[in-house]
């Protein structure tokens, strides 16, 4: 969802400062909760769709299983593309057109929604 298409959700909004953002009180903790709900609530492994760069320098939009977290950041997970043993590691916010659980599905457009808000910590 690009910036300029960002339309209010109260509803997500309130899921949000409920499960994310309820006693945070600076950038740190708001980082945190959204750690711990993403942690907390995404199952692995799921599928989806990542634009990748191809050998020709092209974007291609590629089938992947969603593996696991990054072991650097819950923001980011490890991904191996239909086909491949090889792993890489992608933006939770990359991923389109994905096939998770209603949770998995729910945390991670939260994230985006939030994101595309122009939040940050």
């Amino acid at each position: 969802m690009a910036k300029s298409e960002w339309v209010e959700q109260p509803e997500r909004e309130q899921r949000i400062e409920d499960n994310v953002l309820v006693d945070a009180y600076d950038r740190y903790e708001v980082k945190m909760g959204w750690e711990t709900y993403i942690e907390d609530n995404i199952t692995f492994p799921f599928t989806a769709k990542v634009k990748i760069e191809t050998k020709d320098n092209t974007k291609e939009l590629v089938d992947v299983e969603v593996i696991k977290f990054d072991e650097k950041s819950v923001f980011r997970v490890q991904v191996c593309e239909k086909g491949s043993n090889k792993l890489f590691s992608v933006t939770l916010l990359s991923l389109r057109k994905i096939k998770a659980d209603e949770e998995t599905l729910q945390v991670i457009e939260d994230w985006k929604y939030w994101k595309d808000g122009g939040n940050n910590f």
